[in-house]
Formats: C-alpha cells, structure tokens, sequence
C-alpha cells in the first residue's frame, strides 16, 4: 500500500485491533510481546510472494498513556541510496554536486526528525571512494558500514570538550571527507 493509504488505514482500526496487530508484529521481531513501556527493537524477515524476501525492522516504546511502533521495509537499504535517487530537484543536484567535489569546504546538512538526514548524509559520503580518499566518520549512531571508511562512534553523554577533541584527532588526520553526524550547542 502507498503510505498515505496505509496510514489512513491504521487511523481508522479500532484500539484492540491496533494492540493485536502490534502485539503480532512484535512477536514476530522476537520483542517482548508484554512489555509495553520499555524501549524495544528487533527485526523479522517476511516472504512477500511475487516481491521476494524482506526484512522489517521493528522499535516500540510505550508509556502509561499509549504504545507506538515503527515499522520499517528493508532498514538496512535505507542508507543506501545513491545521490541520484535521492529526489532532489536537478537545479539542486547540480549544486550539491559542485560543492561535494570542491577539494576544500564545509557542507552542512540539516533536516527535520525521520526526514532523511542520515540518508542524505551517506549518500554524500559514498559520492567519493574510500579507497583512494580518506573517509573519517564521527556518528551518534553507525547506521551503516561504509567500507574502506573509518567510523566511529560518538560516545552517549559526550559533552562538547569530548567532541572538541574527537574533531580536532580526524581533522590532523587531513581527511579527504569527515563527516559529523551531529554539531551540538554549547549547553
């Protein structure tokens, strides 16, 4: 189903079928089917018949007051994407493009919650190969093995000094392409 038709359809089940659907689901990703508060994710595989296998990733989270679920097709293609399926207008194709190839500057990305940010961000990245440009990564969360790139992890709870430091490492490193998942503020 299209999305717009699949959420209108969830929009109108009645709340015991919606708690049996997500209880299905959940078993289904191997999650903890009673625990409806605590943060869970896992994965199922499902056969779709004339469109092949797929894996669904699964994360729920609850409170006193409701329970939520996302689904999400195929999570490991999500970071895939190359450049030219991204959508972007060709105006604004062309004016990545320039500024993806200038061998000096900054490109900032910005983007609302689940509006494609990481997408993009890898995208951008996988535009130079990892083995004849060096690729430094500094992430919240590794979403997706880039190979020939060294990634790491930005630790929870790393406060700006932390990240100073880490940035300042990469940077003496002359890489070809460091990318920063996320810039905080100074609070």
């Amino acid at each position: 189903l299209p999305e717009e038709q699949a959420a209108q359809l969830l929009t109108q089940m009645d709340p015991q079928s919606a708690m049996a659907l997500m209880e299905y689901v959940k078993g289904q990703a191997g999650l903890d089917v009673s625990d409806l508060r605590k943060r869970q994710q896992g994965v199922a595989r499902i056969e779709a018949g004339e469109h092949g296998q797929h894996t669904i990733g699964v994360q729920t989270v609850g409170s006193t007051r409701e329970a939520q679920m996302i689904v999400r097709f195929d999570p490991d293609q999500r970071f895939t994407a190359s450049f030219n399926e991204l959508g972007l207008l060709d105006v604004t194709k062309k004016q990545l493009t320039e500024a993806l190839t200038e061998p000096h500057g900054i490109v900032i990305v910005a983007a609302p919650q689940r509006q494609g940010l990481t997408t993009s961000l890898y995208s951008f990245v996988q535009r130079h190969d990892a083995y004849t440009a060096s690729i430094l990564t500094l992430e919240d969360d590794i979403a997706h093995e880039i190979e020939g790139a060294e990634q790491k992890l930005i630790e929870s709870g790393s406060n700006g000094k932390w990240m100073n430091e880490q940035l300042t490492r990469r940077i003496r490193q002359d890489p070809t392409v460091l990318m920063v998942s996320r810039v905080s503020d100074a609070s």
